[in-house]
C-alpha cells in the first residue's frame, strides 16, 4: 500500500494496474488457471468428478491459508515470488472449479431444473464477490473502530505510518483468509455424494455402491465406456453440436474481453466511472498539503513530484485516507459490477 513511486506502473487498487504482480506473472496465472481445467477436466473423467472436486476443494484451500500468510523470510525469501507461487496454485484450483462444478451439478439435476441449477452455479461468482467486498468492509470498519485508521490520516500522514501498514496489511490477509472457510463445507458435503458409474463394490463416502439384499440381487453392468475420438467426431461433426460449443464459447469470450480486458472490474477505472468533477491537481490550495496532526508530515507534496500512491484511485479527491477510499471503492463496485452480475 506503500510502494516506492518508481515502482509503480499504472494507476490500480494493489500496483498501477490493478495488480501487484508484474504483468508476466499475471499472464501466468491466467495460462494456469486454464490448464487447471484442461488437467482436471481429464482426471475427473478418468478418476471421477466426484473425486477431483474434492481434492479441487483442498487445493484452493491451501492456496488460499497460503497467499493470506505469505510473509517475508529472513533475508533470502521474495515476498512476490512467494506470493506469486500461491497465486499460481490457486489459479490452477480456481481453473478446476468451472468445469468440474458445471458438470457435476449438472448430473445431479433433473433435466427440468438443470438450466436454473446451472445458473445457480454461475450466480455464486458475484455473489462471492459481493461478499468479499462486504467482508472488507466489516474488517475495515472493525479496524477503524479499534485503531482509529480515519483519525490517524493513514496515508496521508507520516505520524503513524508504522502502525497503518501493519492495520492495513492485516486486513487484506483476513479478507483473503476468509475465503478458505466457504470451501471446508464444500468439502464435507461432498463426502455425502454418491460416485454413480463407480463398481458395485466401491465405496464413496462411507456410502456402499452395492445392492443392500444378497449382494447380487441383480446383474452387475459392466462400468461405462469412455468416448473415443470417433464418438467426438460423431458427437459434434455429424450431428452438427459443435454450433452450441462455438455459441457458448463466444459467449464466454465477449464477456470476459469486455469486462476483463476493458478492467471494468479495476478500482481506478470503476473511480473514473464515477467521477463527477476533473482531476484535482495536487497544489498547496489542498486542505491535505500541510499536517494538520501535531507532529506530523503529510504526504501529499511528495505526490505532487513521485506521483500518487497505488491506494488513491480518485484523482478528484486526493484528500481522502486509505479509510475513506477503501470504503468509496467498495460501494463503486457493489453499485457497478454486483448489483447488474446478480440482476442478470
Amino acid at each position: 500500500m506503500y510502494p516506492n513511486p518508481e515502482k509503480k506502473r499504472n494507476r490500480g487498487y494493489l500496483g498501477y494496474d490493478s495488480s501487484a504482480l508484474p504483468p508476466r506473472d499475471r499472464q501466468a496465472g491466467h495460462f494456469l488457471s486454464v490448464t487447471g481445467q484442461l488437467l482436471f477436466g481429464y482426471l475427473a473423467d478418468r478418476y471421477g468428478r466426484t473425486r477431483l472436486y474434492g481434492i479441487e476443494l483442498v487445493l484452493v484451500i491451501v492456496s488460499t491459508i497460503g497467499v493470506a500468510t505469505t510473509s517475508n523470510g529472513y533475508g533470502d525469501i521474495s515476498f512476490l515470488a512467494l506470493f506469486t507461487w500461491w497465486r499460481f496454485v490457486m489459479g490452477v484450483g480456481i481453473g478446476a472449479e468451472y468445469p468440474l462444478s458445471a458438470v457435476i451439478t449438472s448430473e445431479w439435476s433433473s433435466t427440468s431444473s438443470r438450466a436454473t441449477m446451472l445458473s445457480s452455479v454461475f450466480l455464486m461468482q458475484p455473489v462471492g464477490q459481493a461478499l468479499a467486498q462486504i467482508v472488507g468492509v466489516w474488517v475495515i470498519l472493525g479496524e477503524n473502530a479499534a485503531h482509529g485508521l480515519h483519525e490517524k490520516q493513514c496515508g496521508l500522514n507520516s505520524l503513524h505510518e508504522e502502525e497503518c501498514k501493519k492495520i492495513i496489511d492485516g486486513t487484506w490477509r483476513i479478507v483473503i483468509g476468509s475465503g478458505a472457510v466457504k470451501n471446508k463445507p464444500g468439502n464435507a458435503f461432498r463426502d455425502t455424494q454418491r460416485v454413480y458409474g463407480a463398481p458395485p463394490t466401491a465405496n464413496s463416502g462411507g456410502i456402499s455402491m452395492a445392492p443392500h439384499q444378497n449382494g447380487n440381487l441383480y446383474p452387475i453392468e459392466p462400468a461405462p465406456r469412455q468416448f473415443s475420438l470417433e464418438d467426438l467426431h460423431t458427437y459434434f461433426i455429424k450431428d452438427k453440436n459443435w454450433y452450441y460449443l462455438l455459441g457458448t464459447g463466444m459467449t464466454w469470450f465477449f464477456l470476459d474481453v469486455s469486462f476483463y480486458g476493458f478492467s471494468l472490474d479495476n478500482r481506478g477505472t470503476l473511480a473514473d466511472l464515477w467521477a463527477t468533477t476533473d482531476r484535482v491537481p495536487l497544489t498547496p490550495d489542498l486542505r491535505c498539503w500541510e499536517s494538520t496532526l501535531p507532529g506530523g508530515t503529510s504526504l501529499v507534496p511528495g505526490w505532487a513530484t513521485g506521483g500518487m500512491p497505488t491506494w488513491q484511485t480518485d484523482v478528484t479527491q486526493p484528500c481522502n485516507t486509505i479509510y475513506e477510499t477503501l470504503i468509496e471503492q467498495t460501494k463503486q463496485y457493489l453499485l457497478t459490477v454486483s448489483v447488474a452480475s446478480i440482476a442478470g
